[in-house]
Parts: C-alpha cells; sequence; structure tokens
C-alpha cells in the first residue's frame, strides 16, 4: 500500500493527539454543541476558601513575539517545554491537555483534542512541586465563540494569572491581570509570555488561570457560547524545590 508524503508526515501529529488508555476519557466535553464542551473546573471553588489574602498585581506589558525560528506555530517549543516532561504525574488527567505540549489537533469535532475551552472562572492546578524561579510564563491560547448561534470571538480581556503561596494557615493568593488586545481569533492558537517579578512566584503551590471580557461583552443568554481555548501552559527554565 503506498502513502503519499503528506499523510506520512501527517501521521505523527493524528497519533500525538489521541489519549493513551488511562490517560483521560475522550469523550469528555467533546460534543458538536458549544455550551456543552465548557470544561467546568472546581479548583478555584475548592481552594479560596483556604486564602488568606489577595495581593493584586497589573502587568503592564505582555510578549507575542515568538523566541523561536523555523518554528512558526511554537510545536517544538511547547514540546521542549511541556511540564509534563519534568513531572510525569502531569500526564494523566484531562487537565493533561495543558502539558502535553500539542498544539493542535485534527478534528471533525466542534473541539480540538489538544485544548481545554474554558469560560471566565477558568481552571487551576497544584504543581508536583513548589516553584523556586520561574524567568517566564508562556500560554498558547486563542478566542472561540458558537458564531453559528450568534456569539462573538472575544477580542479584549484580562487575564488573571494567580500564584497560590503558602502561608500559615492557607495561601496568599498573588494575582497578576494583564490586559490582551485583539486575542487572536482563530488557526492556531497564539503565543502569550509574561515576565513576572520572583516575589510573587517564589515558593508557589499553585497556578490559576481566569480572566474577565472587556470586548465585546456577550448577552447572559450567549455567555456560555464565548470562551478561551487554552492549549498549554509553559514554565520554560523553572526551577523547582
Amino acid at each position: 500500500m503506498k502513502y503519499s508524503r503528506f499523510a506520512m508526515l501527517l501521521l505523527p501529529l493524528l497519533v500525538a493527539c489521541l489519549p493513551s488508555k488511562g490517560v483521560y476519557d475522550p469523550t469528555l466535553y467533546h460534543t458538536q454543541d458549544f455550551a456543552s464542551n465548557m470544561y467546568e473546573d472546581t479548583f478555584f471553588n475548592n481552594i479560596q476558601p483556604r486564602v488568606e489574602e489577595i495581593s493584586p498585581l497589573t502587568l503592564e506589558s505582555y510578549s507575542t513575539n515568538q523566541p523561536f525560528a523555523n518554528d512558526p506555530n511554537g510545536d517544538t517549543f511547547a514540546m521542549q517545554h511541556r511540564l509534563s516532561n519534568r513531572f510525569s504525574s502531569l500526564k494523566y488527567g484531562y487537565e493533561s491537555k495543558l502539558f502535553d505540549g500539542i498544539l493542535y489537533c485534527t478534528d471533525a469535532q466542534r473541539i480540538s483534542k489538544s485544548r481545554l475551552q474554558l469560560g471566565p472562572s477558568g481552571t487551576g492546578f497544584y504543581f508536583p512541586r513548589s516553584l523556586t524561579s520561574m524567568p517566564s510564563l508562556v500560554l498558547f491560547m486563542k478566542a472561540g465563540a458558537d458564531t453559528n448561534a450568534g456569539a462573538q470571538k472575544i477580542m479584549d480581556l484580562v487575564v488573571h494569572l494567580s500564584f497560590f503561596v503558602p502561608s500559615q494557615n492557607g495561601f496568599i493568593q498573588h494575582r497578576v491581570d494583564v490586559q490582551i488586545n485583539n486575542l487572536v481569533p482563530s488557526n492556531f492558537p497564539g503565543y502569550y509570555g509574561f515576565s513576572i517579578s520572583e516575589n510573587v512566584t517564589n515558593g508557589a503551590l499553585a497556578f490559576g488561570f481566569s480572566y474577565t471580557i472587556l470586548d465585546p461583552i456577550p448577552s447572559e443568554e450567549l455567555s456560555n457560547k464565548t470562551g478561551v481555548f487554552l492549549y498549554e501552559v509553559l514554565f520554560p527554565q523553572a526551577t523547582w524545590a
């Protein structure tokens, strides 16, 4: 049997998009209905009662200048810096999509196997070990919406990046607020890099991502028809206790 060169090149990508047995149930949040694919995470609900103090900080800038050459979509960069390379436990569970380095999957369904579809409440996770240094944080994400239902894709938003540092009786939540304009609307997710002070991140045992929509703000009826598609959370060159 003969295969085209294109098919042979595409095969590893497609195979990589299929979860191994026991990683997670591939039918979860995998329907033709946009609202049904919105990932429901209890992270913030569970950790918030243990937060003793919220320390907000506004970050005035971020970078969309990809620090990699000959890698236009960032696939190699994501694979090299995926968090599951450092912590094998992050290869399992539905959230493992954020740590597997996969930025794109071909899929006939209205959801990609490589991302989490998130509403403003977002998602979060505990680190296997505490952060000791973090030169940068990188997110690969883009806007998504059920345009057939009349929803519009998010253009401008404030992203809330939370680092939870243990305190005497719980956590101090260092929340970094970053306004992002012209969120990538389609095709491959966009690269967003953040340089955050070590005073904020040092000792963190958990990380949270949430957001506030600035424009266009959806009606209540369409609030579950628009969201952020988060593909990867990377901590390049980070060190751990």
